[in-house]
C-alpha cells in the first residue's frame, strides 16, 4: 500500500509518501520524505519497491501452499 502524506495528515507531522506491505507474516515499510524527494521521484521509487515487496508476498504465499 503506497499512502502520500500531505501538510496536516500525518499525527506527527511527516510530509512524504509510505509503502506498506506484509511480507510473510512481516511488516515492510520505507517512508520517502518531500524534503529529500520530490513527488514523482517519490512516487517512482515508491511503486518500484511496493513491486518488489508485492512479489515476495506473492513468493512467500505460494510457497506456504506448496508446502502442506
Amino acid at each position: 500500500m503506497i499512502r502520500v502524506y500531505f501538510p496536516g495528515d500525518h499525527p506527527g507531522k511527516f510530509v512524504g509518501i509510505r509503502v506498506a506491505v506484509s511480507v510473510n507474516a512481516k511488516l515492510r515499510q520505507k517512508y520517502y520524505s518531500f524534503n529529500h524527494h520530490d513527488i514523482l521521484t517519490g512516487m517512482k521509487l515508491a511503486t518500484a519497491l511496493e513491486q518488489t515487496w508485492l512479489a515476495d508476498q506473492a513468493y512467500y504465499q505460494r510457497d506456504r501452499v506448496f508446502s502442506r
